[in-house]
């Protein structure tokens, strides 16, 4: 009986390593189609520009929707990302939010350098 509750508890354990790692790896993949794909959106130059909310969203769903096309079974398990638009509610835009998005995106491109 012993035995089997360790056995239990080893193969438990082993389970919810293996689900943090795949969830980390589709983070960071998400992550690297992100950088493909938020460049050519034109986001963070509409953002720079602080142009209407509805233009941003369309800009930010195509690179969304370049993402969801580059990724793996796996990771659209992990980390899915809708195939409709979010209701938003607000008309107001965090260009402060976006643009530190932006310019995060824009460091890791530069291999961290600011």
């Amino acid at each position: 009986m012993r035995r089997t509750v360790i056995k239990l508890v080893i193969a438990g354990v082993g389970l919810f390593g293996a689900y943090k790692v795949m969830s980390i790896y589709a983070l960071f993949q998400f992550a690297e189609h992100m950088h493909e794909c938020l460049p050519p959106s034109g986001v963070c130059r509409m953002v720079e520009l602080k142009a209407p909310r509805q233009e941003i969203e369309v800009a930010m769903g195509q690179s969304l929707f370049c993402v969801r096309k580059r990724q793996s079974a796996v990771e659209s398990v992990f980390l899915s990302i809708p195939k409709t638009e979010p209701a938003n509610s607000s008309d107001s835009t965090d260009y402060t939010g976006l643009l530190q998005m932006c310019n995060d995106w824009a460091n890791t491109s530069q291999g961290g350098k600011k």
